[in-house]
């Protein structure tokens, strides 16, 4: 017994060896750190004034602030603003005019023609019938321009007008005084359409590019070499229409009508299968 008392307590004094090797601490990892939460998307940009666009052959008003639509209950395509937003021009066989508020009241311009717009007064508007036409905002006075060409679109003055015209196969961007004279070819590209001059010096249209894709840029007719390139994709882009102030620019693509800013940012869907908009006040 004198040898296992000893013994025995040898073995409690070892105790809490043994047990810290058969239980070892538990080796403390770094504590996961939360990672910063992603910022919140920015609201859309709002934006102010109305479109006026085409949905099923019918037309439509978009207000940007308030994102109200109303329908005008009328059938047509192409429609265009005037400066103060009064009033749009529109083609349903032949060329109308309707008030943007109501009572609507459309009425008959011309039994031909179509691509109608307003020149910066309001009182003319240029349209293309186998040729550019003008008349007043009342249909009178009927004046052909030129034999050939088409979309017109008024400068910011009233002083020219923009056009395309066939060169070969293609359609190329074309410049008139508003009396007709001095017709003349003002840029060499891929072919062209839907032309419209700025409340400033540029004209923003769809450039081909490629074989059969259209992509918006912007050109300063008494500008050559300022031809610039807004978007490139693998979808047409097309339709557009100058903000009032010139600060942006909506058009047509795939969805329905977007709006960015006139260097090409910034890029947003705001009337989903909305085509052919005009940006009024």
């Amino acid at each position: 017994m004198k040898f296992i008392f000893p013994f025995a307590l040898a073995l409690l004094a070892a105790m809490p060896f043994l047990m810290a090797l058969a239980n070892p601490p538990a080796v403390e990892t770094a504590k996961p750190v939360g990672r910063p939460r992603p910022s919140p998307t920015p609201p859309p940009t709002t934006y102010a004034g109305h479109i006026v666009y085409t949905a099923n052959v019918t037309l439509h008003i978009f207000n940007l602030t308030t994102s109200s639509d109303t329908s005008l209950g009328v059938s047509g395509v192409n429609p265009k603003f005037s400066l103060d937003g009064s009033k749009i021009v529109y083609q349903n066989s032949g060329i109308w005019i309707i008030n943007s508020a109501g009572p609507y009241s459309p009425q008959q311009l011309s039994a031909t023609g179509g691509v109608p717009s307003f020149d910066p007064t309001g009182t003319q508007i240029v349209y293309t019938d186998h040729g550019i036409w003008r008349m007043n905002a009342d249909g009178s006075n009927k004046t052909r321009l030129t034999l050939t060409g088409q979309q017109p679109s008024y400068s910011s003055d009233g002083s020219q007008i923009a056009y395309n015209d066939a060169v070969g196969s293609s359609q190329q961007l074309f410049v008139v005084n508003s009396d007709g004279s001095g017709a003349r070819q003002v840029l060499t590209s891929g072919a062209v359409i839907d032309t419209v001059w700025s409340p400033g010096p540029k004209v923003v249209m769809g450039v081909l590019s490629g074989r059969k894709n259209y992509q918006l840029s912007t050109f300063d007719p008494n500008a050559p070499g300022s031809l610039t390139t807004l978007l490139t994709s693998s979808n047409t882009n097309y339709e557009p229409s100058w903000s009032p102030d010139g600060s942006h620019i909506s058009w047509t693509a795939s969805g329905g009508i977007w709006i960015m800013n006139a260097d090409g940012s910034n890029q947003q869907l705001v009337i989903s299968g909305g085509r052919q908009g005009s940006w009024g006040p």
